[in-house]
């Protein structure tokens, strides 16, 4: 990420503002060149920051004048899912095909062809929507929109940003553990995915401001939240597939319904893991001892 110097909110939030729409040109450009997952997925990380980043710092700008950006970017995360989706699912097919034992004779092949040419028809989809006349509009506003300060700042724009990004962390940590102390016993996958959503947050923003104040320390917390994060990524992942497995059109061959049947089981399996990781790796995270480190690190 950018390095934010210690500065005034507005002055801090373009800073970032500028590295991630660099990154999102880069990574559309490499989404309309190339087939590397990965650059659908960096555009998709890039977008998710830009919009934490604005919402986390409501009233440092108009909001008439960043409601089109937030629209667009909100955009390309609706046209990229479907793809990013059936580019994590085909891994998960992989993975499926590596536990399989000698003994097994149901081929994954003829889904993993179905899914593929899911993933083309997404990912052409989306090179369609980026070529489109509002994405390159989108990206020169933006870009005329941070090289262009207004000529008076709102009071929220002044303040100095480390005691705003502190406040900010705090609250997102508080409200992670506000949401994961309430789930049932057996959470549905909303609660689950409305904590997944919390933990990026978290996360993005302690990569955006987390040097202003102790850049070691504050990559520990990361780390400590990242292992709660990559459970609450496997159960979202395992859930989406298993709902696109019951989504299937009917009358598939009778190949791919062995392999369905065969990849549900894997998917139902893999589930159940996360949901049975999720309580301790929650407790880790929630201990007194990460939450103190929080509060030494940003408290007032």
């Amino acid at each position: 990420m950018t390095s934010i110097t210690v500065d005034s909110v507005d002055h801090a939030v373009r800073a970032i503002l500028r590295d991630l729409l660099a990154k999102i040109e880069v990574s559309a450009e490499r989404v309309l060149k190339g087939t590397d997952p990965d650059d659908i997925h960096d555009l998709r990380v890039a977008t998710r920051r830009t919009r934490t980043i604005l919402g986390q710092v409501r009233g440092v700008f108009p909001k008439a004048t960043i409601r089109p950006f937030r629209q667009g970017f909100r955009r390309i995360g609706d046209i990229t899912g479907p793809c990013r989706d059936l580019d994590v699912w085909l891994e998960a097919i992989d993975e499926d095909r590596g536990t399989s034992d000698s003994d097994d004779t149901i081929s994954l092949d003829p889904l993993e062809d179905l899914i593929r040419r899911y993933r083309d028809t997404a990912r052409i989809q989306v090179a369609t929507d980026l070529q489109a006349p509002w994405f390159p509009a989108l990206l020169s506003q933006r870009g005329t929109f941070l090289e262009t300060p207004p000529e008076t700042r709102s009071e929220k724009a002044s303040r100095a940003i480390t005691p705003v990004a502190a406040a900010r962390i705090l609250k997102a940590h508080q409200r992670l553990l506000k949401h994961g102390n309430a789930l049932p016993e057996k959470p549905l996958a909303a609660q689950f995915h409305r904590l997944r959503i919390d933990g990026k947050k978290l996360r993005y923003l302690l990569e955006f401001f987390g040097e202003l104040f102790d850049s070691d320390r504050s990559h520990q917390l990361i780390e400590d939240l990242k292992r709660l994060q990559d459970v609450l990524g496997g159960i979202n992942d395992r859930a989406i597939q298993l709902k696109a497995l019951e989504a299937l059109e009917e009358n598939l061959e009778p190949a791919v319904v062995l392999a369905v049947d065969r990849h549900r089981l894997f998917l139902q399996h893999r589930l159940e893991g996360f949901h049975s990781t999720f309580a301790d790796e929650f407790r880790a995270f929630a201990e007194p001892e990460v939450t103190r480190s929080f509060y030494n690190l940003f408290g007032s």
